[in-house]
């Protein structure tokens, strides 16, 4: 019964808060964390033994990167292998440095200063993830990116465990435990990602053939927690092997199929995990060293939300997108708590180091959410701060006549915009995107931000005066309604569009388009080509 009434009270709080925070729109992740700290030992003391929510909750982090590893076939590793052995690479090694340089300056012993480098380079591969899904973010350069530099902290838990391990061992044994790890773990790569591939989808036609879901979903679990298994026996992580499944997962038929047995576990053990997390925060701990431990948390974040902005911009992303990026993997992660642990069993760091360094990161983690949506406003806010001042427009183009006006300037509007001005052409970009006007504006292209879908803002580029309109922006629905409208204001006036497919090019071609470039083409080519043809 006293398991069945922690079941009740976890399922009542996991739903109640997280539905409040959902509702005030801060997101699942907070609600979780925000649930688990009011039930836990700490607060109101519903729940006291959190051993068993913590273990379920680990595997919440393993099925996490499992459906990850679905996601990421060899070959996508090899096209983002920029963001995660680049950007991911020089992130964790350059914020470890200056997190142990700074820890050996507050006269924090060597082996602990190390851990803590390590522990601390890392962010929430969960809370991050999870907010970037929530928001449609993932797709994005950004995105992209900070899952690259997430994928590659995920890479490196393993071997950092194996070198905590060995650096608790000491001595002359250091090295040859360290070594042992290394074999270890390219031997369970080898037999996961080698033997796994000649296997896997053999044994799972026969299996599907079956026809049975219980079977299958049995034997995707059995697939899932055996290469767990093996990692963690390797010195590695759980979490680790559960990659290694899925990416193997990736490349067969079945992928999809195993996405959806696996999801409703994923969803409930990660809930348990981040209530997990919550239960962990000791709130007369908290107070009474409230001072060290929020000049902790702020450190960090601002420490790490400098590292990533100052790699991230010098791996070519833009202003604004290093500054969201050093945003959300600013906090602490998960896998800290697991390396806080080892290095505690090890003797490398004491208790109460490792117990107000856990709640830091905890904190962290539950801030993010908030710091995230705080982010998203300040863009937007400058966004409208910065949005095109059509008398300012009007005064700078005067008079321009017979230009071509581009909408939309990103990678085909920017090389129509360049075809142009190698022609020496007149042309004027507008774009909403204050991502893609830093691109443009570094090449050297005229783009001004301001909104097309405005009548006002149109004439203040001069539509009435142009020679052509060229629609290059990549959503099918805006482009449409774009059309209608240049199409609406001024009937007789030539315009090309890009089109998604040849679907959307005969929808654009009614709405008016006198030509169309479907992307199966090279369409910035082809656009440029028309437009200078008239």
């Amino acid at each position: 019964m006293h398991i069945l009434s922690d079941v009740i009270i976890l399922l009542a709080a996991g739903v109640s808060v997280v539905a409040l925070f959902q509702w005030l729109g801060f997101g699942a992740v907070l609600g979780y964390l925000v649930a688990g700290s009011l039930i836990g030992p700490y607060a109101f003391g519903l729940i006291t033994e959190t051993e068993i929510v913590t273990l379920l909750g680990e595997y919440g982090v393993v099925f996490l990167l499992f459906i990850i590893g679905l996601e990421l076939p060899l070959e996508r590793i090899r096209v983002m292998r920029g963001p995660i052995f680049g950007l991911g690479l020089v992130q964790i090694l350059s914020t470890a440095v200056v997190i142990f340089l700074i820890a050996l300056w507050i006269d924090i012993p060597v082996a602990a200063a190390l851990l803590l480098g390590a522990a601390l380079s890392l962010s929430s591969t969960a809370v991050v993830l999870a907010l970037l899904s929530d928001q449609g973010r993932l797709t994005t350069r950004m995105g992209r990116s900070v899952f690259g530099v997430l994928l590659m902290q995920d890479l490196a838990v393993g071997p950092l465990l194996a070198v905590v391990v060995a650096a608790g061992v000491g001595g002359a044994s250091f090295a040859a435990t360290l070594g042992m790890a290394g074999v270890k773990m390219i031997a369970a790569i080898a037999i996961i990602l080698g033997l796994g591939r000649w296997l896997l989808e053999r044994v799972f036609i026969t299996i599907s053939s079956v026809r049975s879901t219980e079977v299958f979903a049995g034997f995707t679990l059995l697939v899932l927690l055996s290469a767990a298994a093996l990692t963690e026996y390797s010195g590695l992580s759980l979490a680790f092997g559960a990659l290694l499944a899925g990416m193997l997962l990736a490349d067969t038929p079945f992928r999809h199929q195993v996405a959806a047995e696996i999801l409703p576990f994923r969803g409930l053990l990660l809930g348990l995990f981040f209530m997990g997390v919550g239960m962990g925060i000791d709130i007369d701990l908290v107070l009474q060293r409230s001072g060290d431990i929020a000049l902790l948390v702020a450190s960090l974040m601002t420490l790490k939300a400098l590292m990533v902005f100052v790699v991230a911009r010098i791996s070519g992303l833009t202003t604004i997108e290093a500054a969201e990026s050093g945003v959300y993997l600013s906090q602490g992660g998960e896998f800290a708590f697991v390396l806080l642990a080892a290095g505690g069993s090890s003797g490398l760091v004491e208790g109460p180091m490792v117990q107000v360094i856990a709640v830091a990161v905890a904190l962290s983690m539950l801030v993010t959410p908030l710091l995230a949506r705080i982010t998203a406003f300040l863009i937007a806010r400058w966004e409208l701060a910065t949005v095109v001042n059509v008398d300012a427009v009007e005064e700078e183009i005067g008079e321009l006549r017979d230009h071509i006006i581009i909408i939309g300037v990103g990678r085909v509007g920017r090389e129509v915009a360049l075809r142009l001005q190698d022609a020496d052409r007149l042309y004027v970009c507008l774009d909403l995107d204050p991502h893609a006007i830093a691109v443009a504006r570094q090449a050297g292209i005229s783009v001004f931000f301001g909104d097309a879908t405005r009548p006002e803002v149109l004439y203040a580029v001069g539509l009435n005066r142009a020679q052509a309109v060229v629609i290059a922006i990549d959503d099918p629905h805006c482009a449409v309604q774009m059309m209608n409208l240049v199409k609406y204001i001024l009937p007789d006036l030539t315009v090309y569009a890009r089109a998604r497919d040849a679907q959307h090019a005969k929808t654009l071609e009614k709405a008016g388009a006198a030509s169309t470039v479907p992307e199966v083409i090279p369409t910035a080519t082809q656009l440029a080509d028309l437009a200078l043809k008239n």
